[in-house]
């Protein structure tokens, strides 16, 4: 929003503004330092940057610097299970929390935690992930367990089931371009406008890309994803041509020992990626 990139790592949160980078560390002796060691994940809205710490709670930077923290409470108990590792926030005041047993909706206004029913009931058996905001619709798609989901933004938000995933590869991401998409282990697929089928996408013939983990959106209609960890590959949207970079242009050296963690792509078409062992990688992607 204002041109720095953020990132989150063990220790602490990090911001980029194209010449240095300043740490943001937890420091115990300080209440307004960043209450956790480690971040987990990061959004930002219009009153700034969000993000979760490893113990649970909300952390919110403010403009001096300082933070303000929101542990995780409901039915006036603090939440220390099922620690969310997934923050999205739409344009209503709002933040919703995924990728434990539950999905929560943080209201900012109020600084109020909803939880969302989770099916099953169990809490032990639940998973919630893959959170992505339609704008378009006004609602909330996320994957619970095996079951494609929605929540719309309104005064009397419900869960509503949108489409059932039992019959394909585990999804490890759901995104927004046109339509909804998803990605499994090697297959891509697009939920029909009427929500009735899934039409999926042969991404490579001779099945050398698995494994696919993350995945990002550019302007130019290629969806990036990485593959085996620490490969990137292509799907374009306009000639249905998938590419593979095993290591070209993004030759880094020995690519053994990289492991890709996150991936995001900005407004100029850059990709930056969060590794394992070397920081962050950065493409411009335009000329790619």
């Amino acid at each position: 929003r204002h041109g720095f990139m953020w990132f989150g790592a063990s220790s602490g949160l990090f911001r980029y503004d194209g010449q240095r980078i300043i740490n943001f560390p937890n420091d115990p002796d300080n209440p307004h330092s960043l209450g956790s060691s480690t971040i987990l994940a990061i959004t930002e809205d219009e009153s700034g940057i969000w993000c979760i710490g490893v113990e649970g709670s909300i952390h919110h930077l403010l403009g001096n610097g300082s933070f303000e923290h929101f542990p995780i409470i409901l039915n006036g108990a603090k939440r220390t299970r099922h620690t969310p590792n997934r923050i999205v926030a739409d344009q209503r005041g709002h933040l919703w929390l995924g990728g434990g047993s539950e999905l929560l909706r943080f209201d900012i206004k109020t600084s109020q935690f909803t939880k969302f029913t989770s099916e099953p009931s169990d809490a032990d058996t639940a998973h919630v992930r893959a959170l992505a905001i339609d704008h378009v619709n006004q609602r909330l798609i996320y994957i619970q367990n095996t079951w494609l989901m929605s929540i719309a933004f309104t005064p009397n938000a419900q869960a509503n089931r949108l489409f059932d995933l039992s019959k394909i590869d585990r999804v490890v991401g759901v995104s927004i371009r046109d339509g909804i998409w998803l990605t499994t282990n090697n297959r891509l697929y697009k939920l029909s406008n009427k929500l009735d089928h899934l039409e999926m996408i042969e991404l490579d013939a001779e099945k050398k890309l698995n494994k696919i983990s993350l995945s990002q959106w550019d302007k130019q209609g290629r969806l990036w994803m990485v593959y085996n960890n620490r490969e990137l590959a292509s799907y374009d949207t306009n000639t249905g041509k998938t590419e593979l970079f095993p290591s070209s242009p993004y030759d880094i050296g020995n690519r053994a020992t990289v492991t890709f963690l996150s991936l995001y792509i900005d407004g100029d078409d850059q990709l930056w990626a969060g590794t394992g062992s070397i920081g962050v990688m950065l493409a411009n992607l335009r000329n790619t």
